[in-house]
């Protein structure tokens, strides 16, 4: 359904802009990005408003979006698939955020965290899909640094809202970024893999 809205709001905008085939194609990849991901954010917040969890939900999702977009990372083959999962798995660890755990166990994730984003900056980022491989130098190194950034600007402001007492901040940061890291491994991509097989069975396909 996304797919054909794209498409048909592709060949629309093609006429008038006077474009040819190739440019067509790439109006239609960009508006389904553009709207799956409306959809995506619309369903998140609705749910998140209904389960009362909208600014651990938002605070999760800025972590996980943040090394997400730079690192890379599995994806599922399917949008359904994709949209399902990555609900529940964003919900599930903005639930998680808003438990009042000691300032230990949050200063444990919090270096957990970071030697897992290390490991990964160092080892698989940028990791890519079958659909889209990083394999220039120049760019993997790019986003290598875009992803060390990232990585700093994100401990230096979880490290300041420890310290100034605002765990109820810091912690869905730390799990929204763990989160998104945990896609960026090895094992992430053979999880997502195995789930999505398994939902293709129930599927009946």
């Amino acid at each position: 359904m996304v797919k054909k809205l794209s498409l048909r709001l592709a060949h629309s905008l093609g006429k008038r802009l006077q474009a040819d085939t190739d440019d067509v194609e790439v109006y239609a990849y960009g508006l389904e990005i553009m709207l799956c991901s409306l959809i995506k954010l619309v369903l998140l917040f609705s749910l998140a408003i209904i389960l009362h969890l909208v600014w651990s939900t938002f605070l999760v999702l800025i972590a996980w979006s943040a090394f997400r977009v730079p690192g890379g990372g599995a994806h599922m083959e399917s949008y359904r698939h994709c949209l399902s999962t990555g609900l529940i798995i964003l919900l599930v660890l903005a639930a998680l955020s808003t438990l009042d755990l000691s300032l230990s166990w949050q200063l444990t994730f919090l270096i957990l965290t970071m030697i897992l984003a290390i490991t990964c900056i160092i080892r698989w980022v940028p990791a890519g899909t079958e659909k889209k491989q990083i394999i220039q130098t120049a760019n993997r190194r790019k986003q290598k640094r875009e992803t060390t950034v990232v990585l700093l600007l994100w401990f230096l402001s979880v490290a300041c809202l420890i310290t100034l007492g605002y765990s109820h901040t810091a912690l869905p940061l730390i799990l929204g970024a763990g989160g998104g890291l945990c896609l960026i491994t090895p094992s992430g991509y053979r999880a997502l893999g195995w789930l999505d097989q398994i939902l293709f069975q129930v599927e009946g396909r």
